[in-house]
């Protein structure tokens, strides 16, 4: 387990989650057409409601983290034998879905939720192992999402009638939280760095408050939905986060970075959050389908953030300069343009079937160009002539005086 590739936990995670997902959407549309049949259970819907959440989303999330913590916590970088383990428990979720109607449902609830409890239990050993309790609410939350997925499954397993839409609503809302928790840190210090660096300093100093508020806010309005308050008061609760995390956007200058594609990049997967929240609202109220606040949030907001917090990354960690490879501003583009079609096609059932195929053909796209650029530079030894990745803010820093 020396090889580099096992060397941190976004390596192997990145790379597989993006070959997943650029493989799993084309999968789903033949699944939908009657073109491909599987032995699915819950049906081709629930594989694609479920992978796409604690499959894809949830690995680019494992990769962020098993990075991440131990350098927040100062602790022992979760590599070799246990983060292979880790991708081993992930791997074999989703060969277990892949061929969930033809297994016990038991079975394969034992074995794709396995994954989530094990990725907790190796962070929290970072955290605990010094004593650093601030960081303890990422555990939380990672640990809600293990919930969510509990709960999905508790409706392929006959237990629960609603347990698919309640589970994946409580699993996407939560990488909701994750992202403005953690984006809310990283997109402003990123963009203060990388200005200063240029020599164009900007004074970007997010508010702790405003920053604690929208927080709040995203997860209070998320809790609503879930709990399935009354329209008035949970489409209320959406736009009000909402307007808190419009006015964290616009305190962080984003239009400074137009000419820096790993900074725009993540001021346009924050701007997700602010638009899929507004959207959530609306069709709480009543005035549009709730599948376009899902897209917005899943496809705009958390996929997005995925690619553009994994694409610096891996060039910060293996050593290159961070400067977004050619082909990824296409697949920026080409992810943007997905989230879009797939909001529209939520929208206008007249063209909803054309903009589908488009939705699904530009991700698959802006994956399958992730996992070209970024394979050569993940599975390579860290260049040793590279400069220091850039820290990950901390998302519970130390109080000040």
């Amino acid at each position: 387990m020396r090889h580099p590739f096992w060397s941190e936990g976004l390596r192997p995670f990145f790379l597989l989650g993006a070959a997943f997902a650029a493989l799993s959407i084309p999968l789903w549309v033949l699944l939908v057409s009657g073109i491909v049949d599987l032995p699915l259970r819950g049906g081709a819907l629930a594989w694609h409601m479920h992978e796409t959440l604690f499959g894809f989303i949830a690995a680019a999330m494992a990769g962020f983290l098993t990075t991440a913590v131990p350098q927040w916590t100062g602790a022992k970088p979760i590599a070799g034998a246990p983060l292979a383990l880790l991708v081993l428990l992930w791997l074999a979720g989703r060969a277990a879905w892949i061929v969930s109607g033809a297994l016990p449902g038991w079975l394969v609830a034992a074995i794709d939720l396995a994954f989530l409890p094990a990725l907790c239990i190796a962070l929290g050993a970072s955290i605990v192992r010094v004593r650093q309790w601030r960081n303890l609410p990422v555990i939380v939350l990672v640990s809600i999402l293990a919930a969510a997925n509990a709960a999905v499954h508790a409706e392929m397993l006959d237990l629960w009638a609603d347990g698919l839409m309640t589970g994946s609503r409580l699993g996407l809302l939560t990488v909701i939280v994750l992202v403005s928790l953690i984006g809310g840190r990283v997109v402003p210090a990123f963009t203060r760095n990388a200005l200063a660096a240029a020599g164009q300093p900007a004074e970007i100093a997010p508010s702790a408050r405003l920053a604690a508020l929208g927080n709040i806010a995203v997860a209070a309005a998320g809790a609503l939905i879930v709990l399935d308050a009354p329209p008035v008061a949970a489409g209320a609760a959406a736009l009000a986060a909402a307007g808190l995390a419009t006015v964290r956007l616009a305190a962080w200058q984003g239009w400074r970075t137009r000419h820096i594609p790993l900074l725009w990049i993540l001021h346009l997967a924050w701007f997700w959050v602010p638009a899929g929240l507004a959207l959530y609202g609306l069709a709480l109220l009543g005035a549009i389908a709730e599948g376009a606040a899902i897209h917005a949030l899943s496809v705009g907001a958390a996929a997005t953030m995925v690619m553009a917090i994994s694409s610096r990354a891996a060039l910060g960690h293996t050593g290159r300069p961070l400067v977004a490879p050619r082909p990824m501003v296409a697949a920026y583009l080409l992810l943007t343009l997905s989230a879009i079609a797939r909001v529209l096609a939520a929208l206008d059932d007249e063209t909803g079937a054309a903009l589908l195929h488009l939705s699904a053909a530009c991700w698959s796209a802006a994956f399958a160009l992730f996992f070209l650029v970024y394979m050569p530079i993940l599975t390579r030894s860290r260049a040793e002539s590279g400069p220091t990745p850039d820290r990950t803010p901390d998302p519970a820093p130390n109080p000040g005086p």
